[in-house]
């Protein structure tokens, strides 16, 4: 009774009317590598720590107390973690480890209980000096697992693996036309069918521009190469832009910012759907930005020679189920600024010492037909500013359900700090609301890192001063 009233005290400063606050204890980080919230399984949360030498996973019960915590033993007494996949009764962790001179990846599968129930070897590597460094996209469903990465900076290694099913789906070894990893976007995708796709950008400079085209490389069951397919961008160069596979309508979607004079600053939107069967007949549509919305972004009046946007990424695309998307872009930027005293900042190559400046401001949303034409565009104002912390607390996290959209954001990234949400309807109005207040309760929330659980609850990590927690959101 002594431990619910006091449990009921702390909850009292972060209820409001339309949501439950749960805090864990915290755990000290201080010799973890790293963390990764693995998310709710039966009536357990699930934290997965690497800890050097060790690797664990600690259980929370409902109340997001501490229960148990289990120790994973691997091949090797140090493996590297490659991807941690969840589904809704078990995890799968994926990871390299070296025996005779020989590096291999293998997949372990966990119950609820962290108790092992299947082990699998996915790839053998030739024997080489270097450890392989492979890189990880996953399905939307989650069973599928694309595994790649590049070699002698031109050649890509790729396989799909079937994750499950235990078994690889396909396997390319491919050198695309003239790649420059340092100059050209590229983008890997993978379907809920297994198949992948590598996207690269040729020719998006002022000097090229009129040649300026995607190759699409398609990775699939019983080819031994990719097929290409080049989609021209009509004389504009990108700006920014991101690709997501439409598993419902079976379309590649790009959305994106593009330029026209300048890569310096964007002037308006595109989107782009490709069919890869009859790709001739892909969509391709550019919108100029209204005079009212660039001037909102950028707070000031633009005149005719300085009209565009700058410093604005495009964050998430969101996929509507007629074929459109909902565009999300983030205008930020960081700054360095060099320091005449020691003790503080980063050591530059130079021997001084320097600080980072980041602003993470406005959130805008974009919502655009299958045909590319603009169906609203709403801007969502924040602003956060931090020093020295790579951004981490800073952004949103989005809350998806069936009717609405929840940005939630913390208001300044400092310790004290009022957490807010935006509402996101789909015909573009919104609701601002106060979630949370953290004064006094020593927690610093990483939104960016957060996991959504169901369509009334999110997980969310606390970093402050090397102690973890993690925090329940429950509408």
């Amino acid at each position: 009774m002594k431990f619910l009233l006091q449990f009921i005290l702390i909850l009292i400063p972060f209820c409001t009317f339309s949501q439950v606050i749960t805090v864990s204890d915290h755990l000290s980080i201080r010799n973890d590598l790293q963390y990764e919230l693995i998310g709710k399984l039966k009536d357990r949360y699930l934290l997965f720590r690497d800890k050097s030498n060790e690797y664990e996973i600690q259980a929370y019960n409902k109340q997001l107390q501490t229960t148990w915590n289990k120790k994973l033993e691997f091949d090797k007494k140090r493996v590297s973690i490659t991807a941690l996949v969840r589904e809704s009764d078990k995890f799968h962790i994926f990871y390299t480890y070296k025996k005779k001179g020989k590096y291999f990846l293998k997949v372990r599968t966990y119950d609820p209980g962290a108790n092992m129930i299947d082990s699998s070897l996915v790839w053998s590597y030739p024997q080489q000096f270097y450890p392989p460094n492979p890189q990880v996209e996953i399905s939307k469903d989650k069973t599928k697992i694309l595994i790649y990465q590049l070699k002698q900076q031109s050649k890509i290694e790729a396989f799909a693996y079937d994750i499950e099913n235990y078994k690889n789906i396909w396997e390319m070894n491919f050198e695309p036309q003239e790649l420059n990893i340092y100059r050209d976007q590229t983008e890997w995708i993978i379907n809920n069918d297994g198949n992948a796709f590598f996207i690269t950008s040729k020719d998006n400079r002022k000097a090229r521009k009129e040649d300026h085209h995607y190759l699409i490389y398609s990775c699939k069951p019983g080819k031994t190469a990719p097929d290409l397919t080049n989609i021209p961008m009509q004389g504009k160069m990108t700006y920014d832009a991101k690709f997501e596979y439409d598993n419902l309508n079976n379309r590649l979607i790009a959305g994106g910012f593009y330029s026209e004079k300048s890569r310096g600053k964007t002037v308006g939107y595109f989107y782009m759907n490709v069919n890869l069967k009859d790709a001739e007949n892909h969509t391709l549509e550019f919108q100029k930005f209204e005079n009212e919305f660039m001037n909102k972004i950028m707070e000031k009046r633009l005149d005719q020679e300085s009209k565009g946007v700058t410093d604005i990424a495009v964050k998430e695309i969101i996929l509507r189920r007629d074929g459109g998307i909902l565009l999300m872009g983030e205008r930020k930027k960081h700054f360095e600024r060099r320091l005449a005293t020691a003790g503080r900042g980063y050591v530059g190559r130079d021997g001084s010492r320097y600080i980072v400046d980041y602003y993470y401001d406005d959130v805008f949303a974009t919502s655009i037909h299958p045909d590319g034409k603009m169906h609203w565009q709403t801007i969502l104002h924040k602003k956060q500013y931090s020093q020295d912390d790579d951004a981490i607390y800073s952004s949103y996290f989005l809350m998806m359900t069936a009717s609405s959209l929840r940005f939630i954001f913390n208001d300044e990234i400092r310790r004290e700090n009022t957490v807010s949400e935006y509402i996101l309807e789909g015909d573009g109005s919104y609701d601002r609301n106060s979630v949370m207040n953290t004064d006094d309760q020593e927690i610093q929330l990483r939104f960016q890192d957060a996991i959504q659980i169901n369509s009334k609850e999110c997980l969310v990590p606390s970093e402050f001063r090397n102690k973890l927690r993690l925090v329940k959101i429950n509408y």
